[in-house]
């Protein structure tokens, strides 16, 4: 299939719902090299072919396979949960792991995810979560981890499992292992709504674009993606879910060199 492998994003964003970040997208689409992929689709690695990525994606491929110059690159932004990091689809029941597939079929993409404070998060999800359901999450999963492993009962919990999305170090782990530590980067929502600017330059150099300034379009962008009032039950609900989130944050840090921020400590 190395043909269809022209189809396939040199670049992928991974967001993790109710981080706030949708606003990024619109902003990589101004850049003059980059394309991306419709939303909606998913990682190539979610399907059983890469035919049928590419066919998904053939009029988007087409705007970068060009004799044309400069070349465009193809940039890709999905959700970061438990399918995209290959641990809830055909992969995994085909015991191939990313860590064997991506060295394989693509070993120069580059990987970008976006993360915030889990409890922050489960209160601004698009999606309707209640306290009873983030109730049943936990207690399902801990349940679980007192037979099997706790990645196990990660995979093995349901597609709307908001919960679970939040423990990130599951995620970012499998992009650690497929990905050279110089083709993966993984950044703070937080940072990024304090300085858009910044976060703009990093992903922009990261992905070897040339560079782009950020305009007032830009910071319209990410005001009007900014979601308020969240509901004070389910705030407080969330807050009470600080120690349950702990160890994942702290095994995030760990998988980024000791990075203090990926505590997530509240602040007073």
């Amino acid at each position: 299939q190395e043909p269809l492998l022209q189809c396939l994003p040199a670049a992928l964003v991974l967001l993790s719902e109710g981080c706030g970040m949708e606003w990024l997208g619109e902003m990589l689409e101004s850049h003059p090299l980059v394309v991306l992929v419709p939303s909606g689709v998913r990682p190539w690695w979610n399907y059983r072919a890469i035919s049928a990525f590419a066919a998904a994606t053939r009029k988007a491929s087409a705007q970068i396979v060009s004799d044309d110059e400069p070349q465009r690159m193809l940039v890709q932004i999905v959700p970061l949960n438990k399918r995209t990091a290959g641990l809830g689809n055909s992969l995994w029941n085909e015991n191939v792991s990313l860590a064997e597939l991506l060295p394989r079929v693509q070993r120069h993409l580059r990987v970008a995810v976006a993360v915030c404070e889990p409890t922050r998060r489960l209160t601004r999800l698009k999606r309707s979560l209640s306290v009873a359901q983030l109730h049943s999450q936990q207690k399902g999963f801990e349940d679980c981890t007192r037979t099997q492993p706790a990645l196990a009962c990660a995979r093995q919990a349901g597609r709307t499992a908001a919960l679970l999305d939040g423990a990130f170090s599951f995620w970012v782990r499998e992009f650690a292992r497929a990905l050279p530590a110089t083709h993966l980067r993984v950044f703070r929502a937080e940072d990024a709504r304090s300085n858009p600017a910044g976060l703009l330059r990093q992903l922009i150099r990261f992905f070897k674009l040339p560079a782009m300034t950020m305009t007032r379009q830009h910071a319209a962008a990410v005001i009007s993606h900014e979601k308020t009032s969240p509901d004070s039950n389910l705030v407080a609900a969330a807050r009470r879910l600080q120690p349950f989130y702990e160890p994942f944050n702290a095994e995030l840090a760990h998988l980024l060199d000791g990075d203090q921020r990926f505590y997530f400590i509240p602040t007073t």
